[in-house]
C-alpha cells in the first residue's frame, strides 16, 4: 500500500487515509483471520453459512434496497 503525502498534509490526515485503504483492501481482516487457528471443516461451515444469509437475502430484496411499506404510510396499518 502507497500513500502520497501533499504539499503542507498533516501526518494524522495521511494516516486516516492509510487506514481507510488497508481497510477498503481487506488487510484488517486478514489479519484478524490469521491470529488463530480454524480448522478446514469450521472454514466449510462458516463459508456455507455465508452463502446461505446472502442467498436469503437475495430472496427477501433486503440486499436490493426494496422495503415492503404498507398503503396507509402509517406504522399500525389501520386506514
Amino acid at each position: 500500500m502507497k500513500i502520497l503525502l501533499g504539499p503542507r498534509e498533516p501526518l494524522e490526515k495521511a494516516l486516516r487515509r492509510f487506514k481507510r485503504v488497508c481497510s477498503d483492501a481487506g488487510v484488517f481482516s486478514d489479519i484478524k483471520k490469521g491470529a488463530y487457528f480454524e480448522k478446514p471443516s469450521e472454514r466449510k461451515r462458516r463459508a456455507q453459512r455465508k452463502r446461505l444469509k446472502n442467498i436469503a437475502q437475495a430472496s427477501s430484496g433486503i440486499a436490493r434496497g426494496q422495503r415492503s411499506t404498507n398503503s396507509s404510510g402509517a406504522r399500525g396499518g389501520r386506514k
